[in-house]
């Protein structure tokens, strides 16, 4: 039987699942602010060693890879590395945007899911909902409050999350919003939902030592950093 590995530490809460192809198996997340380094290792070892499986069972691993946390991806990018250290291990470089939809329990319908990115950005995507499959309508995206707003579709559910960031307000006009879902309080299997990305068919399979972080960048950034190394 062909054991998969789900993780996402893109955010404040550290999600892994464990499924066989298509059935989940078990699944565990926790509110880990700054810790996922010290609880990622513990948080593996006690999944597999409840439910009698060894490490080399595991034959695939699903990754959130961004937007979301730098240090959280970079940990959870850190650790795949290292468990997978010779061995034959594929791994799959997930969205987090796209963990999140899937890992929605949202009505089917248009679903919208956001990251606060600081300093008035948003990481966003749009998804459609249906019959438990969630299908991909837009590309991550990195941009400013103003054009998320323009994008968001008038039938859209909208899953936000803050990253733990105390200050955030970018989400603030959605405030009294019946479709908003807010991440952090809705008991999101993320480490389920990056399995389930990791099931579309387009999605690439991969040495672990191709796999780096997705960090967005907005594009008169990345005009203006070449502009300056010229």
């Amino acid at each position: 039987m062909s054991l998969i590995l789900g993780i996402d530490t893109s955010s404040v809460e550290l999600s892994i699942a464990l499924a066989a192809e298509r059935q989940l198996i078990a699944t565990y997340s926790r509110y880990v602010r700054n810790s996922h380094a010290e609880q990622i290792t513990q948080a593996v070892a006690f999944m597999l060693n409840a439910h009698g499986v060894g490490a080399d069972r595991i034959k695939h691993i699903a990754l959130a890879i961004g937007p979301g946390s730098f240090t959280g991806l970079r940990i959870g990018i850190a650790f795949v590395k290292g468990f997978t250290c010779n061995t034959a291990l594929k791994v799959a470089g997930v969205s987090s945007l796209q963990s999140v939809a899937c890992a929605s329990l949202a009505e089917d319908g248009p679903l919208t899911v956001a990251f606060d990115a600081r300093k008035g950005t948003i990481y966003w995507a749009r998804f459609e909902r249906s019959n438990g499959q969630t299908k991909r309508l837009s590309p991550d995206r990195l941009t400013d409050g103003d054009q998320f707003k323009q994008h968001i579709g008038p039938e859209d559910r909208i899953i936000i999350d803050i990253l733990g960031y105390a200050k955030s307000t970018c989400f603030d006009f959605l405030a009294e919003s019946p479709r908003v879902l807010r991440a952090e309080t809705s008991g999101l299997q993320r480490g389920w939902g990056c399995i389930r990305a990791s099931q579309h068919k387009n999605t690439p399979w991969l040495l672990p030592s191709a796999i780096e972080p997705c960090y967005l960048a907005m594009p008169n950034f990345t005009k203006m950093s070449k502009a300056s190394l010229a």
